[in-house]
């Protein structure tokens, strides 16, 4: 594909700096804590939490596509608007709600979402170094609303969901009037 979308060294790359970015958001509670009800529901924990959750379970969907690469082959999106979204790099706010089993719950231990944050991290350096088989495999597996999926939309899904995520936690931390400690350029993915 020639869109720069579906550049997996850039997302792959793109996914690496972004480990650093939540790990950044635990750091400090009152950072960790900071919430603004004006511009999110959730507090900053809440956006980190989840997307250690989804990132965990993105990473396991990606491994299950490099190991079973005909899996719902052929199958794609629901929704015309899915790739286009994911080529523009940004998800609109309030877009779609999390799914139950995603939500990071109201009050997250900051120590614990961390925790998740480096084992979702772990995982992810044993299936990056299979960057091969991400490339391979023609393999889907379904989002739950969006369709299916091949490994490498689903690389480009992990970098755009969580660059949406930081987006709306910098916008908390601007609202509460204080530093956000994440680099800026995670922010955005082009």
């Amino acid at each position: 594909m020639s869109n720069d979308a579906w550049d997996l060294d850039k997302n792959l790359a793109t996914i690496e700096r972004q480990w650093a970015g939540l790990v950044a958001l635990c750091e400090d509670e009152p950072v960790f804590r900071a919430k603004a009800p004006d511009v999110s529901a959730w507090d900053v924990g809440q956006h980190v939490k989840h997307c250690a959750i989804v990132l965990t379970r993105i990473v396991g969907a990606i491994d299950f596509l490099v190991s079973n690469t005909d899996s719902g082959k052929g199958l794609g999106p629901k929704f015309d608007f899915a790739l286009p979204m994911l080529e523009s790099g940004d998800i609109p706010r309030g877009m779609g709600k999390a799914a139950d089993f995603l939500l990071p719950g109201d009050s997250p231990d900051r120590v614990e979402t961390r925790g998740m944050v480096e084992g979702a991290a772990k995982m992810w350096k044993g299936l990056s170094a299979k960057r091969d088989g991400i490339l391979k495999s023609e393999a889907t597996f379904a989002h739950f609303i969006l369709g299916n999926f091949t490994a490498v939309q689903w690389v480009r899904f992990m970098a755009v969901h969580t660059a949406h995520h930081f987006k709306i936690a910098s916008d908390v931390l601007n609202a509460a009037g204080m530093e956000n400690p994440v680099d800026a350029n995670l922010q955005a993915v082009n």
